[in-house]
């Protein structure tokens, strides 16, 4: 089996660069090639440096693809034309890689010969910052934490994997189509639905998906990401997206959605007030952001109407190693 380790990233060589050393210490199947292809998307810093400094040290051949136009998804399909392998395994330009990540995914499409997707498990990794206490399974999913426990498992909903860990045969490619370019992050805008949208398709047609707890990442939980804004602009995100990725959007789920969302902010908003009345600081967060998702859901279906190109969601600020960015958490 030929395996491509697919990373895009945007301006984030000093995180990168975190990546690509704990993929030094991969152990290797036996069998089988290993590549690795960086996207620089849109890249103005020196990415494409930081690739080939690493180069020497990997277990594997590495290559740094440019491509022009910024977006996570337009990344993930140049990528995908780029790879030669049999599997393609994605990850983000911020995780630590667990040395038995790759021969996990190996043995789990071993295991289940009629898997077309494996989602692996993604921990949060704390260092820049320290773990809040009572931090709610909402804001581990807004974090991007994907743990559904020590068994491997059948997913059955395109949102249980994520694109921080996940492996795919390439040549589902060819019936499920490409990642939708207009979805997901696109350098500083909290978009999302990139990959839960392709998920979508693919298990729409029969495509079957299992979890693979010994594949597993850790994702930087950078300071910046423990701050209120960027965990209510996720959330906005989230909610415009899903809108957004729908195929259809006639007038019944127009109306469903308005009432969906409304009641999401409404719910989200009597529960800010409450928890701030009881002092429980951190469901009053939690509150924020679902008031957020049912607020950028609505601003999708408004977009979606007024059949307008999707808004600039909320921008966080950019990542930075050392960072002291003040945590509202």
């Amino acid at each position: 089996m030929k395996l491509s380790i697919l990373i895009p990233t945007h301006n984030r060589s000093v995180i990168l660069a975190r990546t690509l050393e704990s993929l030094t210490g991969l152990i290797l199947p036996p069998d089988g090639a290993v590549e690795l292809i960086v996207v620089a998307s849109a890249c103005t810093d020196d990415t494409r440096e930081v690739v080939g400094k690493w180069r020497t040290q990997l277990p594997f051949p590495s290559r740094c693809v440019i491509e022009n136009q910024v977006g996570a998804n337009v990344a993930r399909n140049t990528a995908v034309q780029a790879a030669q392998g049999d599997v393609v395994l994605y990850l983000d330009d911020d995780v630590c890689v667990d040395p038995s990540w790759l021969v996990s995914m190996v043995d789990a499409f071993d295991r289940h010969p009629d898997a077309g997707m494996i989602g692996g498990r993604v921990r949060l990794w704390w260092e820049a910052v320290a773990e809040p206490p009572s931090l709610t399974p909402t804001i581990r999913g807004l974090l991007s934490e994907k743990d559904h426990g020590d068994q491997e498992k059948q997913l059955l909903g395109a949102g249980d994997a994520i694109s921080a860990n996940l492996a795919i045969r390439r040549e589902l490619f060819a019936t499920v189509g490409p990642f939708n370019p207009n979805l997901g992050r696109c350098g500083q805008k909290l978009m999302g639905s990139d990959e839960t949208e392709w998920l979508d398709r693919a298990l729409g047609r029969g495509i079957k998906m299992y979890y693979a707890p010994r594949a597993e990442v850790k994702t930087w939980v950078a300071p910046h990401r423990m701050t209120l804004r960027y965990l209510t602009g996720v959330a906005y995100g989230n909610g415009y997206s899903r809108v957004m990725a729908k195929h259809t959007y006639g007038p019944k789920a127009i109306g469903r959605g308005i009432v969906g969302h409304t009641f999401l902010v409404g719910k989200g908003l009597c529960g800010w007030a409450l928890a701030v009345v009881r002092g429980r600081r951190m469901q009053g967060v939690e509150h924020r952001c679902l008031a957020a998702t049912g607020w950028g859901g609505l601003r999708g279906i408004l977009d979606r109407v007024a059949m307008r190109r999707p808004s600039k969601p909320e921008v966080a600020p950019g990542p930075r190693i050392g960072d002291q960015t003040r945590s509202l958490l």
